[in-house]
């Protein structure tokens, strides 16, 4: 829904300089609908799966122009700040560690370039249900 992108923009960083992905429309049209701002937020919202980012470690740098992004792949090796909230709970360890080489890829090679987010996890890995009846997997910290 974009709420941490935005209260980015809120405390001051440059709308034109953040984008906003997640894997469903749905998501980012709830956001646009909660705030109210599909007609003037400056942010760069679209959708695209990680996994459809190559593992590529190398010195190409993607294409800057922030407007024009549809997918996370043609950002290769180009964004400074990635922040990945509440996702990696969402999968088991080896998926989390698939997720952390696509992130990683995508992150320029330079000092202070960074990857971060909030996330939970617990001593014991493995399947719980959360209070909502859905399967998730837990982690360990």
């Amino acid at each position: 829904m974009g709420t941490d992108v935005r209260k980015l923009v809120y405390d001051g960083y440059p709308a034109t300089s953040v984008l906003g992905c997640d894997l469903r429309q749905d998501y980012i049209d709830l956001g646009y609908k909660l705030y109210g701002d599909k007609d003037t937020s400056q942010i760069r919202f679209f959708t695209s799966d990680v996994f459809d980012v190559p593992l590529t470690f190398n010195n190409e740098v993607a294409d800057g122009n922030r407007t024009k992004v549809t997918a996370l792949s043609p950002l290769l090796g180009s964004l400074t700040h990635i922040y990945a909230g509440a996702l990696f709970h969402l999968f088991d360890e080896s998926t989390q560690y698939a997720i952390a080489l696509r992130l990683a890829a995508l992150l320029k090679r330079e000092s202070g370039a960074i990857i971060f987010g909030r996330h939970r996890g617990l001593a014991q890995e493995g399947m719980i249900d959360d209070h909502l009846g859905r399967y998730v997997w837990k982690v360990s910290e």
